[in-house]
């Protein structure tokens, strides 16, 4: 499939930041919180002289946003009480550190003039400071990961580290706060945050040694066109929320996100009336690792098409690779 890149904004790249816009980034994200690769989080000071640049550069900004700061003290306490259960990843990840993130991405863009996108929004609170920075005219984004849509921290008792994920999956008021997001418009995208990691990854008894985050980005649509079908999200609305709000949010659009002359005739055909489950087996994925093995769906992809081809039937993948790198400005 196409794709696009983000570049990430660390603590020693602000030259290079003009040459990456230039290279096709669609945009950039700050890790404000640990996450895979650990990449850290620059101060603030440092942050709002990237966001100054970025302004001119004509980009968008999004933050995993968590207080690092906060996580690190209250995992080092955790571990000195010897927990490696899997709810201690949740307990060291607390709302009000996302909430502090949040609102610090949102003051320091805003000064800078420029938008700033939350990825992967898991929190009541999150979503209330999205909300107030909205109503209040800030040129804010946010989305929301399938998984928090799906998993509440019941279910860690059954599937334990093998949905260990950042930010994590949270208590059953978030989701629902994150579905009411959803439908009233506040939310402006689905994602998935798609990480592939091994078995052997994902099934470490420690918490703090399994690999956070699942795959996603094959799964995603039946587990959704399923809600669907349960009367709790419009087919349209999914529509926006998956291809042309991120199309629009990150310069894509219209190459990307709409059905019209000129456009890239990408579209999948699906069977909304057709059930089956997820089959981790039939997965096309290297290590087909995710917690919605089993699950039944309805709503089913039977052809994708990828600019004119198509390059998938039934789950099956045909033909050879044809993914592009696609640019704002509209190059490939």
């Amino acid at each position: 499939v196409d794709f696009g890149i983000y570049a990430a904004i660390t603590e020693n790249n602000l030259a290079d930041l003009e040459v990456l816009a230039k290279e096709g980034v669609a945009g950039f994200k700050v890790f404000m919180g640990e996450t895979t690769g650990y990449i850290r989080c620059p101060d603030a000071g440092y942050l709002y002289e990237a966001f100054q640049k970025i302004r001119s550069l004509g980009r968008r900004v999004g933050a995993h946003a968590e207080n690092d700061e906060i996580i690190q003290r209250i995992k080092d306490r955790l571990i000195s009480q010897g927990r490696t259960d899997p709810q201690a990843h949740p307990e060291s990840r607390p709302p009000f550190a996302e909430l502090e993130a949040v609102n610090r991405g949102i003051v320091l863009s805003d000064a800078a003039k420029i938008p700033f996108h939350v990825f992967h929004l898991s929190t009541e609170l999150g979503l209330e400071q999205v909300i107030r920075a909205k109503r209040r005219g800030s040129n804010v984004s946010a989305e929301v990961l399938v998984s928090h849509l799906l998993l509440d921290d019941s279910h860690y008792e059954k599937y334990g580290n093998l949905i260990r994920l950042n930010p994590p999956i949270r208590a059953k008021k978030d989701q629902k706060a994150l579905w009411k997001g959803l439908c009233s418009g506040w939310i402006d995208n689905i994602a998935t945050d798609h990480a592939p990691h091994s078995t052997e990854e994902k099934s470490e008894v420690n918490v703090w040694d399994a690999a956070c985050g699942f795959i996603g980005v094959e799964t995603a649509l039946s587990l959704m066109l399923t809600q669907v079908n349960k009367g709790r999200l419009e087919l349209t609305r999914y529509v926006q929320l998956t291809s042309e709000n991120p199309a629009r949010l990150w310069g894509l659009y219209p190459m990307k996100g709409a059905i019209q002359i000129g456009s890239d005739a990408d579209f999948v055909l699906v069977d909304l009336k057709k059930k089956g489950g997820i089959e981790s087996e039939r997965l096309n994925s290297k290590h087909p690792v995710t917690p919605f093995g089993g699950w039944q769906v309805q709503g089913i992809p039977r052809y994708t098409i990828l600019r004119g081809t198509i390059i998938a039937v039934d789950g099956k993948i045909i033909g050879d690779a044809s993914g592009r790198w696609v640019r704002p400005d509209g190059s490939r």
